[in-house]
């Protein structure tokens, strides 16, 4: 069970403005696009999947409670996706999992634009 008290955002609650997101790398176009489309049918929006814990800044931190498993990471700020007309919101079970969400289904350029908030990626080290 998670743990949504101090180490984890509420679910369903939007993500402060400097709140420091997390993806697992490298990104690709065709896969993203595929992606922002999953939580369609069953939970009624469209986005991709980030990881980010209140207060923790530093994103290989984030990558490690988020036990993701990808050779690169991927780094926003939620500031920067609103500033691309997406919201960044706390979604599912698994700890720090949280969505950028588009208002819409998301266009060529939409995935773009947060494709070009997420790199460049960074490689890490075992």
């Amino acid at each position: 069970m998670p743990d949504e008290s101090g180490t984890d955002y509420p679910r369903g609650t939007l993500l402060p403005d400097d709140a420091v997101l997390v993806r697992g790398g490298p990104l690709d176009f065709d896969r993203l696009q595929s992606a922002a489309g999953q939580p369609l049918k069953r939970h009624g929006f469209y986005g991709l999947s980030v990881f980010s814990f209140p207060g923790v800044v530093d994103p290989v931190e984030i990558f490690r409670r988020s036990r993701l498993q990808y050779p690169e990471i991927c780094v926003a700020v939620a500031w920067e996706v609103r500033e691309v007309g997406c919201e960044v919101r706390r979604t599912f079970t698994v700890a720090g999992h949280c969505s950028i969400v588009f208002p819409g289904e998301p266009s060529d350029d939409d995935i773009r634009a947060v494709m070009e908030l997420l790199e460049p990626s960074y490689t890490i080290q075992p």
